[in-house]
C-alpha cells in the first residue's frame, strides 16, 4: 500500500525561474511465508523529497541550479530470500533485509550556443549494492546485495555544432566516487569520451557512425575495466511511412564485458566476449496513427516495475 501527495510552486522574475517542491511517501509492504508475517522483513517507508532549482535563460546562455532528493526502494528480485546454486564454489541470493536508498543531489548545468557543462554531486545514503561474503563455514561464495553509503561527483563537457549536412558531437567526462569498505578505498575515477556523428543527405539519406569509450574506475565495490565501442548506421526514409535500415554494431569487434570486484579478502574477476559484432536490416512501417485520447496516468507503475 503506498500513500503520496506533494505540493510545488513556481515563480517568474524576468530572466529568472524558481521552482520548489514537496513530496511525501508512506509505504506499507508487508511479508509473508505461509500465511505468517515475517517482521524483520516487512517494511514501512517514510520518504520525503525536496527538490529546488534556480534557472536563468538569456538568448543563447542557459544557467540552472538544482537539488533534490529521492528515493529509490529495492526490488522484489533483491529482496528475495531464496538461494541459487552456481557452482560447487559460487551461490548466488537476495537479502531481505535491504534498505532504501535516499540519493541527495546537486548539480549545476551551463549551456552557451553548442556547448553544456553539466557538474554534480550526489551522497546516496544506504546504496544497493552487489557485494561477496563467505557463505557459512564452507569453502563457497555467496554473491548478494547490501547498502553501503557512498559519494560521487561527476562533470561533463559536450559540443554539438552543425556544420552544413554533419552533426557531430564530441563529449567528456568523469566520474568519481568516494568510499571505503572495512579499510580499503574503492575511489578510482572513471573518464569517457564520445564522439557522435549524423550526415544527412538529400533525399532522405542518413548516416550515422558513434564511438564511446571508457578508462578503468571503480563502481560501487565493482572495477571496470576499460572499454571501446562503434557502431555505424545508414537510413532511407521513404514517403512518410517507411523507415529502412542497416547497420553494424561493435564494428571493430572490440566490446567486452570485463571487471572485477575485490571485497574481504575475496578476489573476483570476469572476462567475457558477448559476441556483440552483428549486422541488422530492419524496415519500419507507420500505419494511419490514432491519437491516444486517455491523458490521466497510471497507478502504481512503479511498484508494477520493481515487481
Amino acid at each position: 500500500n503506498t500513500i503520496a501527495a506533494y505540493i510545488s510552486y513556481t515563480k517568474n522574475w524576468g530572466k529568472f525561474t524558481f521552482n520548489g517542491g514537496i513530496r511525501y511517501e508512506y509505504n506499507i509492504f508487508d511479508y509473508f511465508i505461509n500465511g505468517i508475517k515475517q517482521d524483520a522483513e516487512s517494511k514501512r517507508y517514510h520518504v520525503l523529497s525536496p527538490s529546488l532549482s534556480l534557472s536563468y535563460h538569456k538568448e543563447k546562455l542557459s544557467v540552472s541550479l538544482n537539488y533534490r532528493t529521492t528515493a529509490k526502494k529495492p526490488t522484489y528480485w533483491q529482496l528475495r530470500s531464496n538461494i541459487s546454486y552456481n557452482n560447487p564454489f559460487s551461490y548466488e541470493g537476495g537479502n531481505p533485509t535491504l534498505q532504501k536508498t535516499i540519493n541527495h543531489h546537486c548539480g549545476i548545468l551551463f549551456s552557451y550556443t553548442d556547448f553544456h557543462i553539466e557538474c554534480a554531486y550526489s551522497y546516496k545514503e544506504d546504496d544497493i549494492m552487489l557485494y561477496q561474503q563467505h557463505f557459512k563455514e564452507k569453502p563457497v561464495i555467496l554473491t548478494s546485495f547490501i547498502n553501503h553509503n557512498r559519494q560521487t561527483i561527476s562533470a561533463n563537457f559536450s559540443y554539438s555544432p552543425i556544420i552544413g549536412i554533419w552533426k557531430p558531437t564530441f563529449a567528456i567526462g568523469l566520474s568519481a566516487q568516494n568510499m571505503h569498505h572495512n579499510g580499503y578505498n574503492y575511489n578510482k575515477p572513471i573518464f569517457s569520451y564520445m564522439w557522435k556523428n549524423i550526415i544527412e543527405f538529400p533525399r532522405q539519406w542518413i548516416v550515422t557512425f558513434n564511438i564511446n569509450g571508457s578508462s578503468y574506475g571503480h563502481s560501487q565495490f565493482t572495477a571496470i575495466h576499460s572499454s571501446f565501442n562503434s557502431e555505424v548506421a545508414i537510413k532511407k526514409s521513404i514517403g512518410k511511412s517507411l523507415d529502412i535500415y542497416a547497420g553494424m554494431t561493435d564494428l571493430f569487434n572490440t566490446y567486452r564485458e570485463q571487471w572485477s570486484m575485490n571485497v574481504d579478502n575475496i578476489l573476483f574477476s570476469k572476462w567475457n566476449n558477448p559476441d556483440y559484432r552483428q549486422f541488422y536490416l530492419r524496415a519500419v512501417v507507420r500505419f494511419n496513427k490514432t491519437k491516444h485520447k486517455y491523458k490521466g496516468g497510471f497507478a502504481g507503475k512503479n511498484e508494477r516495475s520493481r515487481l
